[in-house]
């Protein structure tokens, strides 16, 4: 899950591993310090969903504008956004939702085209 700002601003990204538990030996000592988890298939959760909400996205975007104006939040059609602790949580922190339309996120998704389109084409050419 990541996470950016049109003031060029961003959240720690939350990468998320196939399993039940996070294993010291998948991470080298310069790791960086984004955030990690696990879940049975390696897909987000409603819960990994509303423990982002509330533990990256709703402090790491915070502002004194934010606490006054809120904060808008793109994301596409994926159950959990729909999810009503998720809605809620977002409700009490004037986080305005926006969902991107059914069955256009791989046209329309902001960060897939505009930022890692050309991060994906220099990894493909170095594996």
């Amino acid at each position: 899950m990541e996470c950016i700002s049109a003031a060029g601003t961003h959240t720690r990204p939350l990468i998320i591993f196939k399993g039940q538990n996070l294993q010291h030996q998948w991470f080298e000592e310069d790791t960086p310090d984004w955030l990690y988890t696990t879940s049975n298939k390696g897909w987000t959760t409603n819960g990994i969903g509303l423990a982002w909400l509330q533990q990256v996205f709703i402090p790491e975007t915070r502002t004194e504008t934010s606490e006054t104006h809120g904060r808008l939040l793109v994301l596409d059609g994926h159950a959990l956004h729909a999810d009503v602790e998720f809605m809620d949580e977002c409700n009490k922190n004037k986080i305005t939702i926006v969902f991107l339309p059914a069955y256009t996120s791989h046209v329309l998704q902001p960060l897939d085209v505009a930022v890692f389109a050309s991060l994906k084409a220099r990894y493909k050419a170095c594996i």
